[in-house]
């Protein structure tokens, strides 16, 4: 099965790979247990016809995302369960409402709910009206089966002060993540040379952080325009320091399951 039209990455290797299409069929070609770790920032399922209140240098803006955050996917996470190693982990970022629905899941398809995460917004848009004004954003952290795969040492922080991206390095995607949140979460549940699976990945943020921090990547996002934008962003990163000799190629060869 021939998956979209990209492979980049500090090698162009097809280690490294942004795909586009439904992560719910790019996923069936993927082999089993072959993925150190599942990273990804899905849409909430939020969007009631009104549209959102964001932050843009000084001004507050109603944007409406359009059509692709009316529902929360979750159907793909079974199968990310199914090429995830056992012992390693899967971090889904979702709205706080949507935090039961995200960890049943995970269970349900064979996970091991551990923690809620927590990105802490130094600077979150305040509210136009008298309320309070949201400053974080949740992720659920689960494994299959026990842990084998951490690198935070005894213990880390379940949450990560960061600002929102600042207009000098947004890329129009209304949900982009801070590099430094994700290389955080990367640094204590994976190693380099580890590959990242994130199947909606938007603007590129995961591939950025992976390349930065000398991870392999697998990427999906059904948005042909924030494809090449993650491209792009992953072309202009900075490598890492080193790649391990022994990277797996197991991802070079996509078959149909």
């Amino acid at each position: 099965m021939q998956i979209g039209p990209y492979l980049v990455g500090p090698n162009d290797t097809e280690e490294n790979g942004i795909y586009i299409g439904d992560c719910a069929e790019l996923i069936r070609a993927i082999p089993d247990s072959s993925i150190d770790l599942v990273l990804t920032d899905p849409p909430y399922g939020t969007v009631d016809g009104r549209g959102k209140v964001i932050k843009r240098g000084n001004q507050l803006i109603v944007f409406n995302p359009g059509d692709w955050d009316i529902e929360l996917p979750i159907e793909w996470i079974s199968y990310a369960m199914r090429v995830l190693r056992l012992g390693h982990w899967i971090s889904v970022f979702t709205d706080k409402l949507s935090v039961k629905t995200i960890w049943d899941t995970v269970e349900a398809a064979g996970g091991r709910g551990k923690q809620t995460f927590y990105w802490i917004k130094n600077n979150p848009p305040p509210q136009p009206r008298m309320n309070w004004a949201s400053g974080i954003e949740t992720a659920v952290l689960a494994t299959r089966g026990a842990v084998t795969h951490w690198f935070g040492g005894g213990w880390k922080l379940n949450y990560f002060r960061e600002p929102i991206v600042s207009n000098s390095k947004r890329t129009g995607h209304p949900t982009q993540k801070p590099v430094r949140l994700m290389k955080y979460l990367l640094s204590a549940m994976s190693a380099p040379g580890d590959i990242v699976l994130d199947p909606f990945l938007g603007s590129g943020t995961t591939a950025v952080a992976a390349v930065q921090t000398g991870r392999q990547y697998l990427a999906f996002e059904i948005d042909p325009g924030y494809a090449e934008t993650a491209r792009r962003r992953a072309r202009l990163a900075q490598p890492p320091l080193f790649l391990p000799e022994s990277v797996p190629s197991n991802l070079s060869q996509l078959e149909l399951i």
